[in-house]
């Protein structure tokens, strides 16, 4: 690990953006980015993997 270009760098992020988008993205066609960031953010608080970050909990407040 730390090199450039290494497999297992990036394993992790990999894992979450690929369930998110069979879990998410791939679900629905979204109208708006709002409607689809509500969608991300409501997925992470959900399955509880990932921590919030402090801009994704003002758009969960928001709603």
């Amino acid at each position: 690990m730390g090199r450039v270009a290494s497999a297992g760098d990036n394993a992790a992020m990999e894992s979450f953006f690929s369930l998110l988008q069979k879990n998410v993205l791939d679900r629905r066609r979204w109208r708006t980015r709002s409607e689809l960031r509500y969608a991300i953010v409501r997925w992470i608080e959900h399955t509880g993997t990932v921590a919030l970050t402090p801009a994704a909990e003002s758009v969960s407040v928001e709603r």
